[in-house]
């Protein structure tokens, strides 16, 4: 459909906007137009802010062709809309000589505009005496419908949960053929189902969502990167919460006791893997309970792991291999409590309520649910983050000098804190809120001349030194923009608080005031709340982030982020570091709520990695974020920091990373990152993984290339020796006697000696390859290159022009995926190379690889041969795409041979296949972790 031509009607036939849209603008029209002329009529736009979302609702409009309304929140965001169309369109045939805002669209009805911008509360207001809407509303509905107005654009639709939409689903009934576009950037994904649910019904499934990533690549937001900074808590926050775990664990040390009523915890465990039921006590078979409780049968298998037991017969899933949470341990308290306790022993059963309960878990319908306690809070708002705020602006500041501009964002003032817990000295009344960091910034004496402001919905402070530039400012501010307002300042421990008099006093007034004193870099710190300084603040030099709220849902955390993403024109290479600080205590099993609450933060988010891939989730902090490995953890916390210290000093690097106005793919693409742990794997970990330490093919062929060269090694010195023998012949001939003896011994020793160093030399060649040692990374390459080439040999993977990505990460795993293919292509490759690091169960078909030890021998002189030893044989499992026939597995067999040795085809149906498969049941080839991964090209 040509873009002049409308839907349904043709009110705009002679105006178009004068816009040239970008490839993500275009995709989304098209998408949405193609919907309405398949006959839809709920669309569902998201999009970031500064993508153009006001924009692309103005040309669907357009092109629907038909009277529209649109509902917006604000008095300002109505406006906006007149305000932008008045901006691009121009009117093609120049038939109207009033100005186009008052013939197209306005905010008035009695104009009965093409475009009427209205706000949600005009449609919406309540009635009285009982009745749903104002007669002003009802009648306003039926104007508007007998005027025509069909289309309806809901302009931040994430509104939409309660009244709003009802009294929109009333108008609806008036105008059952209306099209209803929602636009939002933030949809309620977090919020309850019954919300969510009328959200849904009101305008559908998302139908397009504009990526960030593109409007960055774009140019139209500002690129960043996402840190952390890891912190332990005070040794008083840490005493209590190790105080919380050791009921918990007292309690599992005496369900592993012998106790002539109840089988121990770890054989009841085994006893209901093996011999399972379902609730009725009828038997089920393994698989199944995985199947209908996946989360009491990992947490099961997790803790009879974690005692070194691996019952045997139980189905295999990747979450097994997980050390086990604290989640698992009280899913697997819960099961046994309910099955041996609850209605036997009412004081083991009382004390493991107890314990659980210290925990954050109350026993509910059944199952111990976990609610909000002590140990979120103590760790959200543990008074260290203020050590890691420290280490973060004097970083800031070093590398950004005058041109830092930093927000410290919490979620409340003062946190209020109970005053129990405040006097047992846990939590400081303050602890978390920005009056606490406020106080700790204006007393750091390398911090305070960053000049901190605070501002609240009540407060405005400042400190000391910034005071009078505060006021003078102030002053030319009011003054320049007509308010009237004086100000005054009270003292206040360390700053000062600023009080305001006058009509045009409020915070909204004060909080412009003080974003204006921000941007010239007068303060160059803001301490704030999320209430006041989220949603529809916007300082476009805002260049560095962090995040002190206790936040993690969708709404919430987009609204955020997107404070530090604004472009700024003044500096067109800005780049935003958004910062969040961490509380962790690794080697307790409730010690990362914290971590978990930042992976849920981060798990819709694309972010920029060190490698230059846009990864969804926590992973594109850091590789050790992606999952949570408490060892590990424990080991690299203080390397993790400063590796993102030293990321957030280099910002031009990581938007080189982004790579601004260069092409793109616009798609998500699944990958995997794998990692050999610097210990054992968990889970299987008694299985002597690595077995497959080389790569056969590719070994014997540089040892062959080595041989090679040591015979030429040879031929020169034994053409050296005759040059030698000839040489010495020479001097007896033309100076026989003692002369001609001096020359020949000292002609000897020179060639002697240059021979020998020749020969140390070759030696120094060739001896690195026969201390060869294992080489896993490159034996994961070479088979993501046999998994791609058999997927595209049998025609699973039909792309031609696919492309292996490989990128090492900073904690040494390897990131594979493939470029320039379909999205469900990669799926099938990541999944099927995936399978190959899987311990055997039950696959259809294997490959038995002989294991041969290569060494490389002189056994005379110079003279070199190969020699081969059988060690034995490793089992390797095809992949479920390729295993499906004989044709495909044998496709995979021959892939495999080209790229690292030679192997046989093993079919486990029939009986030999089947002992072989049984001989080796759970073991794998490599001791490979594998992630699954989502990229953005």
């Amino acid at each position: 459909m040509s873009p002049r031509m409308a839907i349904f009607g043709d009110l705009f036939q002679s105006f178009e906007l004068a816009v040239n849209y970008h490839p993500y603008q275009r995709e989304a029209l098209e998408t949405l137009v193609g919907k309405i002329l398949a006959g839809e009529r709920q669309l569902h736009l998201v999009a970031p802010p500064g993508s153009g979302k006001t924009l692309i609702g103005l040309e669907l409009a357009r092109r629907i062709g038909q009277k529209t309304v649109i509902l917006s929140p604000t008095t300002p965001i109505q406006q906006q809309w007149v305000d932008k169309f008045s901006q691009l369109s121009i009117d093609l045939e120049a038939i109207e000589d009033l100005p186009v805002e008052q013939t197209i669209i306005s905010t008035d009805l009695e104009k009965s505009p093409a475009i009427l911008s209205l706000t949600y509360q005009a449609f919406s207001i309540k009635g009285q005496e009982g009745q749903f809407l104002h007669r002003q509303v009802e009648k306003l509905f039926v104007q508007l419908a007998e005027q025509g107005y069909h289309t309806l654009l809901l302009d931040e639709c994430h509104h939409l949960l309660a009244h709003w939409a009802a009294a929109i689903q009333v108008y609806l009934q008036k105008v059952p053929e209306a099209i209803v576009i929602g636009l939002t950037a933030t949809p309620p994904l977090d919020r309850k189902e019954k919300e969510r649910a009328v959200y849904l019904d009101l305008i559908g499934p998302v139908d397009f969502e504009v990526p960030t990533p593109a409007v960055i690549k774009e140019g139209h937001l500002a690129p960043f990167q996402d840190l952390v900074y890891l912190v332990r808590p005070t040794e008083a926050e840490s005493n209590f919460v190790s105080g919380a775990h050791q009921a918990l664990h007292r309690l599992l040390k005496s369900l592993e006791t012998p106790h002539p009523d109840r089988p121990q915890l770890s054989i009841w465990a085994e006893d209901c893997l093996l011999h399972p039921t379902d609730r009725k006590g009828n038997p089920i078979k393994p698989t199944e309970f995985l199947i209908r409780e996946p989360d009491v049968c990992i947490a099961l298998v997790r803790y009879l792991y974690s005692l070194g037991i691996f019952p045997e017969g139980i189905p295999w899933s990747p979450e097994m291999e997980d050390p086990p949470s604290l989640e698992d341990l009280v899913s697997c308290l819960g099961a046994y409590g309910a099955v041996l306790l609850k209605d036997r022993e009412n004081k083991v059963w009382n004390d493991l309520k107890s314990a659980v309960l210290a925990l954050g878990y109350r026993y509910e319908q059944g199952r111990f649910k976990r609610r909000s306690g002590s140990i979120e809070k103590i760790l959200a708002l543990s008074a260290a983050k203020l050590r890691g705020l420290e280490q973060i602006l004097l970083t800031e500041q070093a590398a950004m000098g005058e041109g830092l501009r930093a927000l410290v964002l919490t979620d409340f003032e003062t946190t209020h804190a109970p005053g129990g817990r405040a006097a047992e000295g846990l939590l400081d009344p303050e602890a978390g809120g920005a009056l606490a960091v406020m106080r700790y910034l204006s007393t750091h004496p390398e911090l305070e001349n960053l000049h901190p402001l605070m501002v609240t919905g009540q407060t405005l402070l400042c400190n000391a030194q910034a005071l009078p530039g505060f006021l003078q400012e102030a002053k030319t501010w009011f003054s320049t923009n007509q308010l009237e307002v004086s100000l005054k300042s009270e003292a206040c421990d360390h700053f000062f608080r600023i009080l305001g008099q006058g009509s045009d006093w409020k915070s909204s007034v004060y909080l412009a005031l003080v974003t204006d004193f921000f941007e010239k870099g007068l303060s160059r710190c803001l301490v704030g709340t999320r209430g006041l300084l989220g949603e529809g603040w916007d300082c476009r030099s805002l260049n560095t982030l962090i995040d002190l709220t206790a936040v993690s849902s969708y709404v919430s955390v987009n609204q955020i982020r997107g404070r530090s993403l604004r472009f700024d024109p003044l500096n067109p290479l800005k780049l935003a570091n958004n910062w969040d600080i961490v509380a962790l205590l690794p080697e307790l099993e409730g010690g990362f709520r914290d971590l978990e609450r930042f992976q849920r933060k981060h798990q819709r988010f694309y972010g920029i990695s060190e490698d230059g891939c846009l990864e969804l989730g926590a992973g594109h902090v850091h590789a050790l974020l992606g999952k949570i490995q408490p060892q590990e953890l424990l080991a690299e916390m203080a390397h993790l920091n400063r590796e993102c210290l030293e990321r957030a000093q280099n910002r031009l690097l990581a938007w080189d990373r982004w790579g601004i106005g260069k092409p793109y793919q616009g798609k998500e693409l699944n990958g995997l990152q794998l990692r050999i742990p610097k210990t054992e794997v968990p889970g299987k970990r008694s299985l002597q993984a690595p077995r497959l330490k080389t790569l056969p093919r590719t070994v014997k062929t540089q040892y062959q290339a080595l041989e090679l060269k040591c015979r030429q090694a040879d031929f020169h010195l034994q053409s050296a020796r005759i040059l030698e023998s000839l040489s010495l012949v020479t001097f007896w001939i033309f100076w026989p006697g003692e002369i001609g003896l001096g020359l020949s011994l000292s002609l000897i020793l020179l060639t002697e000696l240059s021979l020998l160093k020749y020969r140390n030399s070759r030696k120094k060649a060739w001896t690195p390859l026969l201390k060869q040692t294992e080489n896993e990374y490159e034996i994961i390459k070479n088979l993501a290159q046999v998994t791609l080439q058999a997927l595209q040999r049998a025609e699973i993977i039909l792309s031609t022009q696919t492309q292996l990505r490989f990128s090492q990460r900073s904690d040494g795993s390897v990131r594979i995926f493939l470029e320039q293919v379909k999205p469900d292509e990669s799926k099938y490759f990541s999944q099927s190379l995936q399978e190959i690091f899987e311990p055997l169960q039950e696959q259809r078909y294997l490959l038995e690889i002989p294991i041969t030890e290569i060494e490389f021998q002189a056994v005379w002189g110079f003279m070199p041969q190969i020699r081969e030893k059988q060690q034995g044989k490793v089992i390797l499992p095809v992949p479920r795409l390729l295993a499906r026939s004989r044709e495909k597995a044998e496709i995979f067999k021959s892939c495999f041979m080209e790229w690292v040795g030679p192997a046989d085809l093993i079919y486990t149906r029939q009986e030999s296949g089947r002992e072989k498969l049984m001989q080796s049941v759970f073991q794998r080839a490599l001791p490979v972790q594998a992630q699954k991964l989502k990229i953005w090209e």
